[in-house]
């Protein structure tokens, strides 16, 4: 776990908690010695996953009262995916436009991306090592090749710098950088997505590319955060039904809304203590119904944190915070939120 990187300290929720992802999260992977992911925040997992399923039953509404692992391969056996999206991964990254470009367009992401437009571009990019240049066996040729690529970025950076300080439009500047320079973003998709975003990727990307590793990652990530859901969503086409004698719809709907199956815990998650108050309690609606908050992710902050780029409160005030969301709102900027 990166402890330093942990901006919000140890809390208490009533939440569902994934030890795998708590083990993951604030923790910097670094790709090819190069690019960064790190998984900033999540929400739900395995249980949750159930308990969506089971409209908060679990699986101790079936006689049967299968296990999990079982139940869950059930579930995506007979093509029932819709719980799985109440499981959320939210990412932070560093990478070469290049490798962003299979992020940011992916369209069911969702997405707040470092402006070239209104920033300076970030002053690194991504130079292949001379052992990662090709098939080429002769490494003396390899070097050379590098050193060349380095000199192209070198001159491309005093371009860039040089149009800034005519005051030429930034957006425009940016383009002599090439799509090796980096950028960062942040990138939240649940994990049926996910999981078919990575199906689709590992068939068309090389195997010994930047951009094939972040993909890895990705996955790796997502098997800690929720990992029966995701061996069984990642293997679909092996995963089995099991024999389940299903409940009434009398017994599901007219009983009461269930508490969670699980105690509250603790999670180095933001946590909103007024909607903590709230969750799991029923609340009447209309003349019969009820229902209940059970899940959250990110809290007011989460929106300026997301319009920056960056992570955890920093050196800004909570007055900044405010401040910067009611720009982004007046101004209808709204995807960070």
């Amino acid at each position: 776990m990166a402890e330093e990187n942990n901006p919000y300290g140890i809390n208490t929720t009533k939440r569902y908690v994934s030890e795998g992802a708590e083990r993951e999260l604030y923790a910097s992977h670094l790709i090819r010695n190069h690019a960064k992911v790190e998984l900033v925040d999540y929400m739900g997992g395995d249980d949750m996953a159930i308990r969506v399923a089971t409209a908060g039953h679990g699986t101790g509404i079936f006689p049967e009262r299968p296990l999990r692992k079982d139940f869950i391969k059930h579930l995506v056996a007979k093509g029932i995916e819709t719980p799985f999206k109440s499981i959320q991964l939210k990412f932070n990254f560093k990478t070469p436009i290049e490798s962003a470009l299979t992020l940011v367009y992916e369209p069911t992401a969702s997405v707040n991306e470092y402006s070239g437009r209104y920033s300076q571009m970030l002053d690194s990019a991504y130079t292949p090592l001379p052992g990662d240049i090709g098939d080429i066996a002769d490494i003396d040729k390899s070097k050379k090749i590098h050193d060349e690529i380095k000199k192209i970025r070198e001159k491309a950076v005093l371009n860039y710098q040089g149009m800034l300080r005519l005051d030429f439009a930034r957006e425009l500047a940016r383009a002599g950088l090439g799509i090796n320079n980096d950028t960062a973003f942040f990138w939240k998709n649940d994990l049926v997505s996910i999981a078919n975003f990575v199906e689709r990727q590992r068939k068309l990307l090389a195997n010994e590319s930047i951009t094939r590793d972040i993909i890895e990652q990705i996955a790796e990530t997502a098997s800690k955060v929720a990992p029966e859901s995701w061996g069984a969503l990642t293997n679909k086409y092996f995963v089995k039904t099991i024999s389940l004698t299903y409940p009434s719809d009398d017994e599901i709907v007219d009983s009461p809304l269930s508490p969670p199956q699980w105690s509250p815990t603790t999670t180095r998650r933001t946590v909103v203590s007024s909607l903590e108050k709230e969750l799991f309690s029923p609340k009447p609606m209309l003349d019969h119904g009820e229902f209940q908050p059970v899940d959250y992710i990110g809290d007011d902050n989460s929106f300026a944190e997301a319009a920056r780029i960056s992570y955890g409160s920093g050196t800004k005030k909570l007055q900044d915070n405010i401040n910067l969301t009611r720009s982004l709102i007046r101004d209808l900027h709204t995807s960070p939120i």
